[in-house]
Formats: C-alpha cells, structure tokens, sequence
C-alpha cells in the first residue's frame, strides 16, 4: 500500500504541476500519428478505448464499436448485433468477455462472435428497464458491475451468476451514490458524499462511516481503477488524499476525466487542457481526452471526443521530432560531442543545440543571396574540421562549438605540373566522395580520377592545390569510393574493384564480376549496392572472402549509413534496413532485418548517428531516435483464426475442437488475422495435417481454403512474421470432420455383415452347386465305368461258355458219352453260377473259388491224367468276406492251363490255388508247372492269353476307381536255380480294409457312391 500511495502521489504532483501552469513548457515535440474515418475508423466521436486481454484495441464510436489490430478496422454495428450504435463505455471481465454499454442504457456483452443483449440474454433484461446511463467497472476478482449511481441500484456478474441490488424505499433517504465496488462475497461499498457504506446482498446496511472528504465528490475513470476528485484534493477510492488543493487550484482538477500510469509516465485526460504527460507536457490541448491505453508493444493511444483516435511510441522521450529546423533540402549531417550540424541545399551550415538552430556559415554573405548552386558540392567534417568545396572555393570550419565558429577560405588551384592533366579540375564540384586521414582529403569527381590535397599546406591558409595522380590509368570510369579503418582508399569502376596501396591501385581480385554504384567498409566488410539493385555483403575482404546476396526484400536500395562498428543503416524506397555484422566464422555472418517503427519517418533525406541517437532528417524536421530502441525487433505478428465458412454456414472460431457436418465439407474457407501493431506488411504461412507433421505452406490473403476434404480430424497452423520479426508461435485450429453414416460404425458393421452374409450364402450356393455338379458327373462316371465294367465282366462270360463248348465238343468227338455227360452236368452248374455272379459287380471269394473248382473239375474230365490241381485255403482266410469280381480267378487258372501245362503234354502237370493272408492283405495265388510265360507268348494263341490278361487288368482297374479298393496282379515266370523255367505264378494282392467295407453290404450288392 505504501508503494501504491508513494505511486499516487506521483501522478497527482506531476499533474498539478501541468494544470496549474500557465501554458506548456516549452520542450521537444515527437512524432504523433493520427486515426480518423480517412484511415479506417467508422467515426470521429470516440467515447472510449480498451485493449483487450488479446491485445486488441476497441474503440467506441457513435457508429458502432471497432476493432483494430494494426492492420486493419473492423467495425460492428447493430447489423452485427449491437443494440445501439452510440458505445459510451467498454470494458472486459476476466472471462473475456467485451462488456458493452450504450448511449440509450442498454448493456450487453460480446463473446466468441456473438453480442449477448437483453433480447437473447436473460440476465441483462433488468439494466434494460431502467433509465439513466450505467457505468462498468471491472472488480478486483475480475468480475463486472454495472451500475446505475443516479438510481442506487446496481448488478454484479461473474460469469452466468448475477446478482442484482436495488435500495429499500426509505422516505427522505437518498439513494444515490458515486461509486460502488466490491469488497468480497456478498459484501459491497457505496461511496457517497459524506458516507462509506458497507452492505450485504440483500441491500442490508451493515456498516457506516463518515467520508473525510468535504464537498462534492466526482469519479475519475481510469484503465484498472478509479479516484475520486474533490474541491479540497484528488483521493483513492480507499479515501487518502493524495494532493491537497487550495481554492485557487481546485477548479482546474474539475477539468481531469482520466487517468493512465504505466510504471513509467502519468497520463492525465482532459476536455480542456489536451493530454498533460508527467505534468509538464502539453499534447493534443485542442482536444478533449476521453481514454489512454498501450498496445501489446507498448505503444500509446489516445481517444478524443471529436478528433478521432491518436498514436505515439513507447520511446516517445527518446525519439525527438524538432520541426520548422530548416528549409529546403539537406545535402550533408554530422554530429560532434552530442550537438547536431547539418548543411542545407544552398550550401549553408547549421547547429542544433539545447532547441536552438545557428547557423555558423552562410555560404550567400561569399557569392551574394542571388548565387545559386548548380552543381554538387563536396563536404566533410573530421575530427570537428569542417571542410566545404564548391566551385573556386574551399573553406574550412573548425572551433565548431563556439559562438562564431573560425572559417577559412581557400581558393582551388592546380600544380602546373598537373596544368596539362585535363582530368583534373580546379573546381570543387561535381564531388562524390570525399575522405579524409591526418595527412591529406582524398577527392572523386565526376571522371576518371582521384585527387587528392594536401592537408597541412591547406591549412596553411590561401590556396588549396589540387593534385592528379597515376592512379586508374586504364581510364575506367570511377564509380564510387569508400575507406577502411586503415585510412586506405577502395574504389569501384566499371569492371571492378581497387585499393590504393602505397600510391599505387591494386584490383582485388577476390571482387571478380563485381562492380558497385555505392559500397561502404566497416571493420572486415565490404557492403555495396549494385547497378542491378542488389545488396552483396561481403565478409573477410582481405583474406578468404564470402559474398553473400540479400535476397527476399523487396525494395529499391539507396544508400548507407554506419550507426555503430556492428551497425548500418540502409534507406530504401520502403522500410528502412539495419545489417548487423557479426565477425565470426558464423555462416552467414550478419543478419539483416527492417525497420517498421511507424513513428520513424521513412525515406528521409540524409541520417546521421552518433553512437546512441540516430537523426533523420525530412521536410524541414529533425527526428531523433534512440540507436537502442532502432535496433529492438518487434514481437512477431500473433495470428488467430477468426471463422470457418462453409457451402451452408459460417461458424465463429471456438476453443476446442471445430466440428463440421460431412455435408458442408466440400467448400471450407477459414480465415484468419494477426495482431500487428508494429507491421502492417505481414506474410502468412499455413499447415494442415493429421498428424503432428507440420507441412507450411505460404498462403496470400487472409484465408485458408479447402475443397473437399475427408472425414477426419485435422489439425491447422498459421504463423506470420513481418518484414523485422520472426515466424510467430502457431495459432492452432483444431477441425473435423464429422463422420458420414457410411462411415459410422454401426453402418460398417452392418455393411460386412450384409457382405459376409452375402459371401457365405454366394460360397456355400457355389460350393453345393460345385458338389451338384461334382456328384451328377461323378455320377455319369461312375455309371459309365460301371457299363464299362458290366461290359468287361460280359466279355469274360462269353469267352468262358465259348472254351467250355470247345471242351465238350472236344469230348463228343472223341465218342466219350459218359465223360460229355458229367462235363454237361457240371458244366450246367458253372453256368447257372456264372449266371448268377455275372450279374453282380462283385462276390464273395467263396463263390469265386467255387466256381474254379468246378472248372477244373471239367478241365478233369477234359484232360484226364495230363492235369493235377490243388485248392489250398488258409484257415484265417474267411472267403465270405473278402469281396473280389466274378471270373477274377478263373481266367488265371484257365490261362495256366491252356498256355501253361497243355503245350506239354506230361502226366506231373500241375496247377494250384492258394489262398492266403498276410498282414493287411489276401493273396489269391495261382501256380502252374507249365512252359512259363515267355515261352507261352510265342504261340500262336498269345493273343488269346493277352485278352484275357488284359481284360482281368481293365477290370482291377475300373475296380480301384469305382470302389477304392487296392487290388493288384502280379505275374512271374518261375525258375530254377540254374536259370530253367518251373512254371508261371499269378498273384492276386487284396487289401483286407477294402474286402472288410465289402463284406458289410448285403448279399455283396455295392451301393452307388
């Protein structure tokens, strides 16, 4: 408290100062810019200002409020919302919230886009109906209070909760107050004349005590707080005075309606006074004052009733701007000891010190007042010597600091050994550069020499003498000249650059291809302008030189000047530049960067620097910036998505995510703006992504647009940076966009689940239809195998009858009744059995070895003693189960017979059937002791024995394919150790898991498959 009361005492002893005064001190003006309706704002009446928590800046006008974020205004009217276009007060909660108060008493409040009122607002009904003008204040916990002081009623919001308080009707009671605030929950002050009133929520007094303030009070308005003004002082709210008045002073305090200290200066406002600055200086005295703000850099602003809204920067006791200082053009500046010289269009010098212009040297008073210049004179000034050449003349100025400076002058001649030198001029003009060093001035004039005076024969007084020189003998044209820190002079032709070494100039050949229409050294630079408008710098020129190209700034360079040893200064028909140079093996060793202060004039006709200020000189005044405050960069611009527009709607930013309908996806416009109250140049880069990727691109305008995108969540950036600043912070937008019902879950989920139903009826109709017609053309094998296999059996029945007719035609011939009678007997049986087999595709073994025996029963009687047969059944061999085809066996024994035993003719021939079992198989063996195979083979019947065999092999075939079942022949030819044929052996091979699915069917049918 006592910091704030030392604080407060301050401000009101600064003012009193400037209201008590009788005019302004006289002291150093700077530069102020103004805002009317010429440059954006919608009106001249401007009640009020804020900046908001953003850093924006309001103005209330009586057409509407506006905005403005250094670029650009933006005005809101009642099209927009506001009930009233007359905005008398604004003011933001700690929600940030824009409160608003109008010129007809309604109040309402402005939040994301949209104007909260007494129309869409519920709460704000009440402060509607009531008349009189309310008052806004923002309390310490950062909530608002309305106020109606003329009524005694007031309301208190914070947030959505409201609370209203009205005065109990009390006869002769005033209810009226000054002011009100909030002291905590529930409990408030009224401060009346005389009274501090302490009351709870129900208007309930709970504490009075007297005010020590004597006479009629008044509230002055400021930023963050209040004071009340009284006859007798100026008091906080609290009640201390800060400044007792006599009844002398006390009218001029009625005349103060705002006050604004930012830690640094006091502001006091005034409606007639103009804006008093720390209480000695008067700005803007034709205007009434109604606010003072900052913005974000620090600079100030000024809102007048009826002149609309003025600016000027943070440095404003820095930067001094003396105007009416001169006339004409300037051709030539310096400073020397802290005191400004400059030298004007007709030749004259002049000092600035302490406010006061002398002029030292008035060249008419040598040439008369009608003496015009023509050509360019040549100046300069070194170690406080002044030196001036112009036509015959040259003079010399030094003493420069005292009252009358001394001056000389000298007349120009030339040696007469350099008479015949037509290169050298005896005139002091057309000069481009002159330089200077203890011994002698080093001249360039127009042409294609240097000259050069001797200093001490100069100053010797009379005459000065100017002397050619062997230097530049090619005769090139001599652009511009320059000199380092070592007094050595560098100069630039039309094909390239020299340095003057020991009287003798040696082109630097590390400057190959390169020439300059201006260049500057500072320490181990070389910084040139080009013809063609380029701006090189050039590092190390004495060593391994590195030239670098500035590029990226778009501007037309025109000269330098050196601010500092790290320090230049480049003017432009834009911005100004500085290059800071960084000796250092950095790469690139300097950066360069524009100067956007507004309150700077650009394009200036000559500057000059000292070390600490920097002086620019136009249309007559001088400004005086502080080098330190030149060299600050400005906070880059802060950009903020401002809405998001649609093919059917336009959505105000949010905290948060955007969400967008999927049916407004195809055409989204975003847009955007920046706060940039030090550039109004800003260049915009955006992302979109989906990721944490960041992808920038550079985008014109202030707008973002996307054709259709997908469904999704997005994430977009936008950065800016001006012409002094870096890339901003990213502002982020968070956007998606909503899913469409097809891409839903429950659609998805659905969708697969018609698909996968669709698959599986499609694969599983496919799959039966696939079997279908597997089965019906399985089915048509099978049948045709098994005609095919009826057929073979077919044949084999035939070719038995057609042998067994043979045999008994064979016995009747030979008159043998009785034996063709048992052979017809047992040949009856065989074919009522052959009958009955050959119908079935397969039988029981049994029958098989059945109907062999009768065979060889008549194969008996046929042959008598030329055939011996044996059946051999294994006991573990059960016939009735192993299922086998009709005539499997038989053709084999018939075969051995025929082919095997009778081409013999012998009494042992034998043929024998054994059948038995190992492991999971049968084997059907038929043996013979005849003439083996391959003897058999060349008889004329081998054809017969090869149908036969061939039919049995066809029929195991269809056999393994109709019924799986693993049946196999085998024939070899015996012999005997030493290689003789024993005889023919013909193996049947059964597998007993084939004969054991067999032997399950009825009657040894096989059912179709």
């Amino acid at each position: 408290m006592s910091f704030l009361l030392r604080r407060y005492w301050h401000i009101l002893i600064l003012c009193l100062l400037g209201l008590t005064s009788t005019g302004p001190v006289r002291g150093q003006d700077f530069t102020i810019l103004h805002y009317s309706t010429e440059t954006g704002l919608p009106a001249n009446i401007v009640y009020s200002l804020l900046r908001d928590h953003a850093g924006y800046l309001w103005f209330g006008t009586d057409k509407g409020i506006s905005r403005y974020n250094g670029i650009r205004f933006e005005t809101l009217t009642t099209f927009d919302g506001l009930p009233d276009n007359e905005i008398l007060f604004i003011q933001e909660d700690r929600y940030g919230r824009l409160w608003i108060c109008t010129y007809t008493g309604g109040v309402c409040y402005y939040e994301n886009g949209v104007f909260h009122t007494a129309k869409n607002t519920p709460m704000l009904e009440w402060a509607a109906k009531l008349q009189g003008i309310p008052r806004l204040a923002v309390e310490q916990d950062g909530s608002m209070t309305i106020a109606f002081p003329e009524l005694g009623t007031f309301m208190n919001v914070d947030g959505m909760h409201c609370q209203r308080f009205s005065p109990p009707a009390v006869a002769g009671d005033s209810v009226s107050f000054i002011h009100v605030r909030k002291l905590g929950v529930n409990q408030y002050e009224l401060i009346r004349n005389g009274q501090r009133i302490r009351i709870d929520s129900n208007y309930r007094r709970l504490v009075v005590t007297p005010l020590s303030v004597e006479g009629p009070l008044s509230y002055v308005r400021s930023e963050r707080t209040g004071y009340l003004s009284a006859p007798t002082g100026i008091y906080t709210l609290e009640g201390r005075p800060l400044l007792a008045l006599t009844a002398v002073d006390s009218p001029k305090w009625t005349a103060i309606k705002n006050l604004y200290y930012d830690q640094h200066n006091t502001f006091a406002g005034t409606h007639d006074q103009g804006l008093v600055i720390n209480g000695i200086q008067h700005i803007l005295q034709d205007c009434k004052i109604t606010g003072v703000t900052q913005d974000p850099a620090g600079n100030y602003w000024v809102s007048t009733l009826t002149n609309g809204v003025y600016t000027f920067g943070k440095d404003f006791l820095q930067t001094k701007t003396i105007k009416n200082v001169y006339e004409g053009d300037i051709k030539f500046a310096f400073t020397d000891e802290g005191t400004l010289f400059f030298t004007t269009a007709n030749n004259n010098l002049y000092r600035y010190q302490d406010g006061v212009v002398s002029n030292l040297f008035d060249y008419s008073r040598y040439r008369g007042k009608q003496f015009k210049i023509i050509m360019e004179p040549g100046f300069l000034e070194e170690n406080g010597e002044y030196h001036s050449f112009y036509g015959k003349d040259h003079f010399i100025l030094d003493q420069l600091h005292a009252v009358h400076p001394r001056i000389r002058r000298n007349k120009i001649l030339t040696d007469e050994a350099d008479v015949r030198n037509s290169d050298v001029k005896t005139e002091g003009s057309s000069i481009k550069s002159i330089f200077f060093s203890p011994r002698r001035i080093s001249l360039m004039q127009t042409g294609h020499k240097i000259i050069f005076i001797d200093r001490a024969r100069a100053l010797a007084g009379g005459e000065t003498y100017f002397e050619g020189s062997d230097i530049n003998q090619g005769n090139d044209r001599i652009i511009s000249m320059a000199e380092d820190a070592s007094d050595a002079i560098w100069y630039s032709t039309r094909k390239s650059i020299f340095k003057i070494s020991n009287g003798k100039a040696v082109q630097q050949r590390q400057f190959a291809g390169m020439t300059f229409k201006r260049f500057y050294i500072s320490g181990s630079y070389l910084i040139g302008i080009t013809h063609d408008n380029k701006l090189i710098i050039c590092n190390n020129i004495n060593g391994q030189m590195r030239a670098d190209t500035v590029l990226d700034h778009d501007c037309i360079w025109n000269r330098g000047y050196r601010l500092d040893p790290s320090h230049m200064l480049f003017s432009s028909n834009k911005q100004y530049r500085i290059v800071t140079l960084r000796p250092s093996p950095d790469t690139p060793a300097y950066d360069i960067a524009a100067v956007e202060d507004p309150y700077i004039p650009t394009q200036a006709e000559y500057i000059t620097a000292d070390g600490e200020q920097c002086y620019f000189f136009k249309g007559g005044a001088v400004t005086a910036v502080g080098i330190a405050g030149l060299l600050q960069r400005p906070a880059p611009p802060a950009p903020v998505f401002t809405y998001i527009k649609t093919t059917d709607s336009i959505y105000n930013t949010l905290p948060g995510r955007m969400l967008i309908p999927y049916e407004e996806r195809r055409n989204i416009s975003i847009g955007f703006s920046a706060l940039s109250l030090s550039s109004k140049d800003v260049r915009y880069e955006y992302s979109i992504s989906r990721d944490e990727h960041d992808d920038w691109q550079l985008v014109k305008g202030e707008e973002i647009n996307l054709l259709s995108p997908g469904y999704g969540d997005y994430q977009i950036k936008i950065r800016g940076k001006s012409l002094s600043s870096d890339y901003s912070v990213p502002a982020v937008l968070l956007l998606s966009i909503a899913k469409p019902f097809w891409a839903s879950w429950w659609f998805i989920t659905a969708v697969a689940a018609v698909v996968i139903s669709l698959v599986w009826v499609g694969v599983r109709y496919r799959i039966r239809y696939l079997i279908r017609k597997r089965e019906r053309a399985h089915a048509t094998e099978i049948k045709f195998m098994r005609s095919e296999y009826k057929a073979l059996n077919a044949l084999m029945n035939p070719h038995f009858i057609f042998n067994s007719l043979n045999n008994i035609q064979g016995l009747i011939n030979e008159d043998n009744k009785r034996a063709a009678n048992e052979y017809l007997r047992i040949f009856s049986n065989l074919i009522r059995q052959n009958m009955h087999n050959i119908s079935k595709e397969l039988i029981p073994l049994q029958k098989e070895i059945d109907l062999v025996s009768n065979y060889l029963k008549l194969e008996k009687l046929r042959f008598s003693e030329w055939l011996n047969y044996s059946i051999e059944i294994d006991e573990q061999v059960e016939l009735d189960t192993v299922m086998v085809p009709p005539l499997l066996v038989q053709p084999l024994v018939e075969n051995g017979i025929k082919h095997g035993l009778m081409p013999r003719r012998s009494p042992d021939n034998h043929v024998g059937i054994h059948v038995y079992e190992q492991g999971d198989y049968v084997y059907i063996a038929v043996r013979d002791n005849g003439i083996g195979i391959r003897q058999s083979r060349k008889n004329a019947n081998s054809r017969h024995t090869s149908f036969a065999l061939d039919n049995i092999e066809k029929r195991l075939t269809q056999l393994r394919l109709l019924h799986d079942q693993h049946v196999s022949l085998e024939l070899e030819e015996i012999t005997d150790d030493r290689g003789a044929v024993q005889g023919t052996l013909a193996t049947i091979k059964i597998r007993l898991s084939a004969s054991q699915v067999f032997s399950s069917i009825d009657g040894g049918d096989i059912p179709a498959s």
